[in-house]
This record gives structure tokens, C-alpha cells and sequence, in this order.
């Protein structure tokens, strides 16, 4: 019987390759297993998808048709308690500092 390959979903992100970079540059000893690499996408695609839920709400709360800096910086207070959530919106707001201030190309 002749194997069959599982089609990859085009649509789906993967995040396991930023992770295990971002591991070998902490230590270049260590690596990640590839049950841990998918368990750690499926952390990742859950929190984006939470947070892109209830950045919708707080978009829809203010009557705006469209989802802005604000809405991702409200649903991130509102979605991670305490320290995460100082983190989170501060490297949220560096993040868009950092796109807001390069360079236009045409």
C-alpha cells in the first residue's frame, strides 16, 4: 500500500519555526520537539484568535468598522491579568511605533 501525504493547510500559520529560532538563539544546545513545536502553535493560533475576537467586540462596542491599535491594546487589558498584560501592551505599542516610523517605499 502506497503512503499518502497529509496535505498541509495553506491557510494555517506556523509558528513553530519563529519559536525554535528564538530557542537556539537562547541556547544552542537545546531543542524543541516537533509535539512540542505543534502544542506550541496551538497556544499561539488560540491567543491570536481570542484576541482578535475581542479586539472585534471592543470594535464593534465603539461603533467603529474597523479594528485599530486601540481595540488590539483594550482586548489585550482585557484578555491578560496583571504583569503579561503590561508586557504584552507595551511591546504591543513598541511594535507599532517601530511600523509606524519606517520607511514608505513605493
Amino acid at each position: 500500500m502506497a503512503k499518502t501525504r497529509r496535505k498541509r493547510n495553506a491557510d494555517r500559520l506556523e509558528y513553530g519555526v519563529y519559536v525554535s529560532k528564538i530557542a537556539k538563539a537562547v541556547n544552542k544546545e537545546r531543542s524543541l520537539s516537533s509535539g512540542a513545536l505543534t502544542q506550541i502553535n496551538d497556544v499561539a493560533e488560540y491567543l491570536i484568535e481570542r484576541m482578535a475576537k475581542k479586539a472585534a467586540d471592543v470594535a464593534h462596542f465603539k461603533k467603529k468598522a474597523t479594528t485599530d491599535a486601540s481595540c488590539i491594546k483594550a482586548a489585550a487589558s482585557i484578555l491578560f491579568p496583571g504583569r503579561l498584560r503590561a508586557d504584552c501592551v507595551g511591546a504591543g505599542s513598541n511594535a507599532v511605533l517601530k511600523y509606524a516610523s519606517r520607511p514608505v517605499t513605493a
